[in-house]
């Protein structure tokens, strides 16, 4: 809907593919679960797997013409741009991901994520569990039936990391989304190697967390 939008009004459609890119959705861009196809395309992170420091920017062919058909020179530059050494990563983890069908062992594997992680849509501290492929969004919540969040000062997704890294689990927190501040939720992005084992043992991690956390909070805002 939002393509078509911007093709109504002659707007240039960028998807941002810096983190949900090169495979992770269980697809090469997330944005192929849609069937759009945007006019550029913002890569990044796991082109080059943190091995190396590495970007780039995918340009559709009608964009590709006008410049062409123009000036022919797209003006942009940064100091690093260019790195052979990181340009030599990039392929070498875009032909190991090739080899090794990793894109489709992200979706076969998410759906095994996303089918552990539901068991814990019916925890009192969690609102939601979304996302593809190995690449899942979890917010939490107050009140269930107001999706109310916590406010900010409990810093629920900060503790939330920081009880599971003291488990043996490593977590992404974010905050705001429900209002410019309020709002906790956490990214969850394996590796594109984990194996199902691993994945019930991070869900378990998981589970003892909410559990501890919640605890605490409930002592904290009732004044326990």
């Amino acid at each position: 809907m939002i393509c078509e939008i911007c093709d109504r009004h002659d707007i240039l459609f960028i998807a941002d593919e810096v983190m949900c890119g090169t495979g992770r959705t269980g697809k090469p861009f997330a944005i192929e679960h849609w069937g759009v196809v945007p006019d550029f395309i913002a890569a990044g992170k796991g082109m080059a797997s943190g091995y190396a420091p590495l970007a780039g920017l995918l340009v559709s062919e009608h964009i590709h013409q006008v410049i062409k058909d123009g000036s022919g020179n797209l003006g942009h530059g940064h100091t690093f741009m260019g790195n052979p050494h990181s340009c030599a990563v990039g392929v070498a983890v875009l032909r190991y991901l090739e080899e090794h069908d990793l894109i489709n062992r992200c979706a076969r594997m998410g759906e095994y994520m996303f089918s552990a992680l539901d068991r814990l849509r019916d925890h009192p501290l969690v609102g939601d569990v979304r996302g593809k492929g190995l690449f899942a969004g979890i917010d939490f919540i107050q009140d269930h039936e107001t999706h109310m969040p916590y406010l900010r000062k409990f810093r629920v997704s900060e503790r939330v990391t920081e009880e599971a890294f003291r488990n043996g689990l490593v977590l992404y927190p974010g905050s705001g989304g429900a209002t410019t501040e309020m709002g906790d939720h956490l990214l969850i992005a394996p590796p594109f190697i984990i194996t199902k084992k691993e994945i019930d043992e991070a869900v378990a991690i998981l589970k003892k967390t909410l559990d501890t956390v919640y605890a605490g909070l409930e002592r904290d805002v009732n004044g326990g």
